[in-house]
């Protein structure tokens, strides 16, 4: 088993334990009590749920929810109404209780943020349900649940086809509908743009994904599609919290595609995705398979690379299998060593993963 092949299978088994990671990501320590609260109140009544794509628990959407209603309104009731926007739809939790533990406004916000399962049934369509309850609702409840909604969009990447398909029609639907709201204000057209622009993002992050799925060359019968899937849609997150276009994440999942020759696998990607895209999926074809020094690489090319080996790092170590990869992590740390040795410039993200990189590496001594 080479190297990539069973980091892969590392990615696929270490899933489990960056849950506990991801999830404490969310409680920052200035947060008032009350927030803190609401924090403490969601988690224990969403525990045991888990999001249906990328399997991660379901808290994890309302804390993505609040920090994207933090970043539009400083009003504590509308953030702590984000965190506990599903407890009536999806828990045991009702609006009686949380007006007693948070207060009618939060109660009512929350409840408005409700959908009634026999309300869609009469009127036939969850789409049409929805437009009309959002062009009713407050103000501030449509704030949270233009915010919902973007963080649903934004699970396009580890989406299947059917639901893309069948959400993006249904947002489109919505939003259209709602244009005719004479109310929004700047927060609820920022929103809006924001979703229309991360369709667009995870429909083409999708479509790299399925093109790696069909041709990567590590995918064989004793690896399950989801370990490549996995490691990639990983780096693909690393890459977004550096705020990396679209363009240049989709090139993680291409990375290794397997054609008879070159050529035929630079027109077909070509073909699907451009000629930039090509380019930039032979270089580190190239680079990863022949072993050139990262220093050769052109910016972008090194900032993909980059990400892919702190990523592999962090599943070693997750793992604590570092005497597996012994030597995986001394090609990487002479390979991190060559790169300060030269003359090449790194921009601020490209340092960001060097210097991770390092701490990685300093923290495989511990084993």
């Amino acid at each position: 088993m080479n190297i990539s092949m069973a980091l892969l299978l590392i990615s696929f088994l270490s899933f489990t334990l960056n849950l506990t990671a991801m999830e404490c990501e969310f409680s920052p320590e200035n947060e008032s009590h009350k927030v803190l609260e609401a924090i403490r109140f969601a988690k224990k009544h969403h525990h045991g749920q888990f999001r249906k794509f990328d399997g991660l628990p379901y808290f994890t959407h309302p804390v993505r929810v609040a920090k994207i209603v933090k970043k539009q309104t400083q009003d504590t009731d509308l953030i702590i109404a984000a965190y506990l926007h599903d407890l009536i739809e999806d828990t045991t939790v009702n609006k009686r209780w949380i007006k007693k533990k948070f207060g009618k406004r939060i109660a009512n916000i929350v409840s408005e943020l409700t959908s009634d399962p026999s309300k869609i049934e009469k009127m036939g369509s969850k789409a049409e349900y929805l437009a009309d309850k959002m062009l009713k609702m407050s103000p501030e409840a449509l704030l949270i649940k233009l915010a919902d909604r973007l963080d649903n969009v934004s699970d396009f990447e580890s989406a299947e086809l059917d639901f893309i398909n069948k959400y993006r029609a249904e947002t489109n639907y919505i939003l259209t509908k709602l244009s005719k709201r004479n109310d929004l204000n700047e927060s609820h057209k920022s929103l809006i743009t924001q979703i229309f622009k991360k369709m667009s993002d995870g429909e083409k992050l999708y479509q790299a994904k399925v093109f790696g799925r069909k041709n990567h060359r590590n995918l064989k019968a004793n690896i399950v599609e989801s370990d490549f899937i996995l490691q990639a849609t990983k780096v693909s997150g690393l890459l977004a919290k550096r705020a990396v276009p679209v363009n240049l994440r989709s090139v993680v999942y291409m990375i290794g595609v397997s054609k008879t020759n070159e050529q035929e696998r630079y027109q077909e990607v070509k073909r699907y995705f451009g000629e930039e895209t090509a380019n930039l999926v032979e270089e580190i074809n190239s680079n990863l398979f022949l072993n050139r020094p990262l220093d050769q690489l052109s910016d972008n090319a090194l900032l993909i690379r980059l990400a892919g080996v702190l990523e592999n790092l962090n599943e070693i170590l997750r793992m604590e299998a570092v005497h597996d990869y012994r030597d995986y992590i001394k090609l990487s740390r002479n390979r991190i060593k060559q790169l300060d040795k030269s003359s090449r410039a790194l921009n601020q993200d490209q340092l960001y993963f060097a210097n991770r990189i390092k701490i990685a590496l300093k923290n495989t001594n511990k084993f």
